[in-house]
């Protein structure tokens, strides 16, 4: 994952800030609409992915690029920002 954010980092650090937070807003948007679509069972169930062998179901996606990804940023994310913003 830490490698994955490095990528992401150097593809998006020039563009400003107001930018890339409307491209995860949107991105969000669009995440939120695509699970709403789904039925519940379409959640927990691996052969949904269609993926040959697959051990993980679409909400284990949803879980890691979510709120399991956010939770494991969020302290880094506080301490930068109590840093830049004003106080």
């Amino acid at each position: 994952m830490d490698e994955q954010n490095a990528r992401l980092y150097e593809r998006l650090r020039a563009k400003p800030l107001t930018e890339v937070l409307q491209e995860s807003q949107a991105s969000f948007r669009r995440s939120i609409e695509a699970v709403q679509g789904l039925r519940d069972e379409d959640l927990y169930d691996p052969e949904f992915t269609r993926v040959p062998d697959a051990d993980w179901t679409v909400f284990d996606l949803v879980e890691a690029t979510t709120f399991e990804h956010y939770n494991d940023h969020s302290t880094s994310v506080r301490a930068w920002l109590d840093q830049v913003a004003p106080h």
